[in-house]
């Protein structure tokens, strides 16, 4: 029976179900197989293929479905929503009900997101597939700085629905992927490992150079031309760049729980607890592109743009 590598997808905070939906949109998640032969597959320049892909397609409440709301008694035994159908990313869905007697008002989502990928084997294997991940969106290229090794294989008779991907077992789950939020060709986005080592240096001299068109600009900049027009970058230098990437851009400040004016009258009620509030959202790191910037995250960047 065929095999399938089933990833289940998460963002890398918290977030509601429509923008997890912006970040899914457009998304093409390819895998590679790590091998002794090809142990930089996935990575920017290494030219082997990826052994397979899945794409995400948004869905539509099933046209065969009465008009809603469904009384869920006279509900027909038939899927809830249609796929396109090259869709192999489904977003975990649950119904919408509603009433007494209940009826079915719509279809909502959640922030959890699977991939299946059919799987052939290029050559034999010690264990099992040992994958990279690289997310496409747009133009633009990420890739997990994580390996996955010896994953957990799907096994089924038939192609998963996607309608069903949110019920397939965790037993059969490759990997659960943090997706980076919605990539943007303007911004330069990085991934940062986990484990506190420095990113790929092909994406971060990519990122870099992002961040160095528009300021000092001008557009064409790049480091490799700054450091012959003015030398090596300054540790300041080197410090600030690191930031633009690890921070930009932030997103909006919170909005305070009363008018400013009254948090900050004497006498008003409350006033304590409206400004702790508003201190605790404001000293809250917010995430960037990827997930929260660590000190060592800095060092390690500064460092290898003050190497480059």
């Amino acid at each position: 029976m065929p095999n399938f590598i089933v990833l289940r997808l998460t963002p890398t905070n918290p977030v509601d179900a429509a923008t997890f939906t912006d970040f899914l949109t457009g998304l093409t998640v390819n895998v590679f197989d790590i091998s002794y032969a090809n142990p930089k597959a996935g990575l920017p320049g290494d030219p082997t293929a990826p052994i397979g892909s899945a794409i995400f397609n948004l869905p539509q409440i099933n046209p065969a479905l009465p008009p809603l709301p469904i009384p869920l008694l006279l509900l027909p035994p038939i899927e809830l929503l249609t796929y396109p159908a090259n869709t192999t990313i489904a977003q975990s869905y649950f119904p919408e009900a509603s009433g007494f007697p209940p009826q079915l008002d719509g279809v909502g989502f959640q922030s959890v997101a699977t991939a299946v990928i059919p799987y052939n084997p290029a050559g034999p294997e010690y264990v099992s597939t040992d994958l990279r991940i690289q997310f496409v969106r747009a133009g633009v290229t990420l890739v997990d700085p994580d390996i996955y090794y010896d994953v957990q294989l799907f096994t089924s008779a038939g192609v998963p629905d996607p309608y069903d991907y949110q019920t397939l077992p965790a037993s059969s789950v490759a990997a659960y992927v943090t997706l980076p939020e919605q990539l943007d060709p303007s911004l330069a986005q990085l991934i940062v490992p986990n484990d506190g080592s420095p990113p790929a240096y092909d994406q971060l001299l990519m990122a870099i150079n992002k961040v160095l068109k528009a300021d000092p600009g001008p557009a064409g900049q790049n480091i490799a031309a700054l450091i012959t027009a003015n030398g090596p970058l300054t540790t300041d230098q080197s410090r600030n760049i690191a930031y633009e990437i690890l921070w930009g851009p932030q997103p909006t400040l919170p909005t305070p729980p009363e008018a400013l004016e009254s948090m900050y009258r004497w006498g008003a009620y409350n006033t304590f607890r409206w400004r702790y509030r508003l201190a605790g959202a404001l000293a809250r790191p917010p995430p960037p592109a990827t997930r929260p910037a660590r000190p060592q995250d800095v060092f390690y960047v500064s460092v290898s743009l003050r190497q480059e």
